[in-house]
């Protein structure tokens, strides 16, 4: 077949590399809009199940990807000048930028196509000289929107805004959760070390917070001196830094979910973000858009002309696979949404809470200490 793919990030990456394993004949070119050296976001977290899953078609790419995964043992929680520690939840942290060239040397290597700076429009899809096209532009998808009404897709939007940025403070190899309170509201930062150098920051809060501290009204430069001011106990110095590479992904923003009916029509089937996405506050993005991948390929590893019965039935395994996930996912989003009503409670107490918000985990389950 005869395969092209708008989006060479982890979903469409992983998909053709696997699909080219399966079948070597498959004929697959990438589409990215960005350059060759370019990704947005900083780090990201993958789980052990989902390398090991991932290991059992092509373990290079896993043994490439251990070089840099750093392991996080322990989950900190700073709030009111205290800090509780959990532990016993083990998390992979790897730069996305390493992890996306790994992926696009091997993607390189198997020959498959990638154009950089290259953008497919809709229209470019009507006749396309191909036998199938894999969509995985991410959750905010240019061709998914503008063919909204054949996947019958609706987007759902969160209420708090976010910023994505980076930092070289590294945080002890633990991942963090910070809570500030300003006299406009509370502000909240997700932060873990993904590299010997850097870490990720995300500072979020919500949209009353946001419009009282008139972000509106600032540039990009007085945000990140005003964010630094409102961490500066935890940041020591260390700067804040917004990815200059991607501006269009340097503004606050709101988390945006895409939920479809059809993740296939004619040709065209989603993937990844582009299908289905989960709140940042449960790192589980790349594992799911991995296991889309996963399925998708095993699904078509057969395939040498294409039937919808495949893609329908990628469809209903992913979201009965991805199910649980989802409701974690909204579980602890709803959570970060209405957490002024409780984040004054003794910081013990609202520790547990946020631990336990998303109904992975159970209160028997959790190890908690304070250390200060």
């Amino acid at each position: 077949m005869k395969i092209q793919c708008i989006g060479a990030g982890p979903a469409g990456l992983v998909f053709s590399i696997l699909t080219k394993i399966h079948n070597h004949h498959h004929d697959i070119v990438i589409y990215e809009r960005n350059l060759s050296d370019v990704t947005t976001g900083w780090g990201l977290t993958l789980s052990e199940p989902i390398l090991q899953q991932l290991a059992n078609i092509d373990p290079i790419i896993v043994e490439q990807f251990r070089l840099h995964i750093l392991t996080l043992n322990h989950v900190d929680i700073h709030i009111q000048g205290k800090t509780i520690r959990s532990s016993g939840q083990r998390l992979l942290a790897i730069s996305r930028l390493k992890m996306i060239n790994i992926l696009r040397k091997r993607a390189q290597d198997f020959g498959i196509k990638i154009h950089y700076s290259s953008s497919l429009e809709a229209e470019d899809l009507i006749n396309p000289p191909t036998d199938l096209t894999i969509i995985s532009d991410g959750s905010n998808s240019k061709v998914r929107h503008q063919l909204k009404n054949k996947f019958n897709t609706h987007i759902h939007e969160g209420k708090n805004l976010y910023l994505w940025l980076g930092t070289s403070q590294l945080f002890n190899n633990n991942f963090n959760f910070i809570f500030e309170q300003t006299e406009t509201g509370w502000f909240w930062a997700h932060c873990f070390k993904f590299e010997e150098n850097c870490s990720t920051f995300i500072v979020e809060c919500t949209y009353e917070t946001w419009i009282k501290t008139g972000f509106s009204h600032m540039d990009e430069k007085q945000t990140i001196i005003f964010l630094e001011k409102v961490f500066h106990r935890h940041l020591y110095g260390h700067p804040l830094k917004i990815n200059d590479i991607c501006r269009e992904k340097a503004y606050w923003r709101r988390f945006v979910s895409p939920i479809s009916k059809y993740w296939h029509h004619d040709k065209k089937v989603l993937l990844g973000n582009a299908a289905h996405s989960t709140h940042f506050s449960i790192g589980s993005g790349t594992k799911l858009a991995i296991g889309d991948a996963i399925v998708l390929a095993e699904n078509l590893k057969s395939c040498n002309e294409l039937n919808s019965t495949y893609l329908t039935h990628y469809q209903h395994r992913r979201e009965s696979e991805s199910y649980n996930l989802h409701i974690a996912a909204r579980n602890s989003q709803s959570w970060f949404e209405n957490i002024e009503s409780f984040i004054s409670n003794d910081p013990l107490q609202f520790s547990i809470s946020l631990l336990l918000r998303s109904g992975r985990l159970s209160s028997d389950e959790l190890s908690v200490i304070l250390l200060e």
